[in-house]
């Protein structure tokens, strides 16, 4: 997905009034081009600002202004590594386009060990703690995927599983495994619905632990705490069914119309710039 930029001109008529040679026009053109790129970028950048609920820095910085290698133009296009899933910013495609949400690299690594079925995303729970631009944290992510096993994936760049030494020593030193993150501490459960069920406790009128087992209102991640004798569980995220957005981002409209406003005035200068590096020489 990508803006193109680019202006057909006669560059002859223009040579030929100006008194430019060919090379110096198509200068001039390809820099006034890069110029009114950078200012397409900035006046999506400034869209994105208005239309998002606090974009991260990270969303901000998502588009990058190409250089053409073949001819004179240039595009605005979607920053990323072509081929590597999880580190492209292509999640912004149905935010500009509609239609369903892309594959996080959460999702992505909850698939390879098996805990999120192909047809199913997440999305955060009632438990889940978000951070100051709604969006689940990225340091949690990675405790709940060291805590399943599952931060290891080609590609992309970090192995953060937790080792089975300490998995041990915390075993041992609490009774179970626990999971914990910005207030949020207990045991992390996966829960796929259907005919599964969750082993449970809760305290009996002696005072004693009486165990059983129960079925969840949602397939999804829940987060089990000690309370009363019993336990008690927390969605802290859900699996759920593919999302779908409706187109938000006016990328082509904000690009076309910087590129007719703009455009004009960094040809006169950038003609200008020429004109005077070959009357100085």
């Amino acid at each position: 997905m990508a803006e193109i930029i680019s202006v057909t001109a006669d560059i002859t008529a223009v040579t030929k009034h100006l008194n430019l040679t060919q090379r110096s026009v198509g200068i001039a053109t390809q820099r006034a081009i890069l110029k009114t790129g950078h200012k397409g970028s900035a006046a999506i950048r400034a869209e994105m600002s208005r239309v998002f609920k606090s974009p991260t820095r990270f969303t901000l910085n998502s588009f990058k202004v190409v250089k053409s290698r073949k001819e004179i133009a240039a595009t605005i296009e979607l920053k990323g590594v072509q081929g590597i899933p999880t580190d492209r910013h292509d999640y912004l495609d149905p935010q500009i386009h509609g239609g369903p949400r892309r594959t996080t690299p959460f999702e992505y690594k909850m698939r390879a060990i098996g805990a999120l079925p192909a047809d199913r995303f997440i999305v955060p729970g009632a438990a889940c703690p978000l951070d100051a631009y709604g969006n689940i944290p990225r340091g949690m992510v990675q405790q709940v995927l060291s805590y399943f096993g599952a931060a290891s994936y080609k590609g992309v760049g970090f192995d953060a599983n937790t080792t089975d030494k300490s998995r041990k020593k915390i075993e041992k030193k609490l009774g179970k495994r626990l999971f914990g993150f910005a207030g949020v501490r207990g045991q992390l459960l996966i829960y796929r619905g259907g005919a599964d069920r969750v082993a449970r406790s809760r305290a009996g009128k002696d005072g004693s632990a009486v165990q059983f087992t129960s079925r969840l209102p949602h397939p999804g991640i829940w987060i089990r705490a000690e309370l009363f004798g019993g336990d008690a569980i927390r969605p802290l995220f859900m699996f759920v069914k593919q999302p779908r957005y409706k187109a938000r981002l006016d990328f082509y409209g904000v690009a076309r119309r910087t590129v007719e406003q703009e455009f004009p005035g960094e040809f006169k200068a950038a003609i200008q710039i020429e004109l005077d590096r070959i009357a100085n020489k």
